[in-house]
Formats: C-alpha cells, structure tokens, sequence
C-alpha cells in the first residue's frame, strides 16, 4: 500500500467523517481500522493479530 493512491483512502475517510459526524475520536478509529485492513488485504484474523502483536509489543 505504501506509495500508491490507495494509501490517501484511510485519511480521507478520517476526514470526511469528522466532517460529518463532529466526532473526532470514532472518526480516527474508523480509519485505523481502514488503514490495518488495507495493509493486510481485507484479512479481518491477520489484521487483529497485527494490531494485538504490536499493542503487547510496547506493553511489555
């Protein structure tokens, strides 16, 4: 994804929700979570396991 057009998507839905909603927080999960998916092909397992990796990482 790094590179191509389809690395701008996850920001510009960010945007346009907060735009829409007003709600800033909802909005960045939203496209943390667009983003996670775009990275690993629409995997939902692989993009958790990713996210759940990387959190216990800089817990411990």
């Amino acid at each position: 994804m790094e590179g191509t057009i389809y690395s701008i998507i996850p920001a510009l839905i960010t945007l346009l929700l907060v735009l829409l909603t007003r709600k800033v927080l909802l909005s960045l999960g939203t496209g943390i979570v667009i983003g996670a998916l775009f990275v690993n092909d629409f995997q939902v397992g692989a993009s958790i396991k990713e996210n759940l990796d990387c959190i216990l990482y800089y817990l411990l």
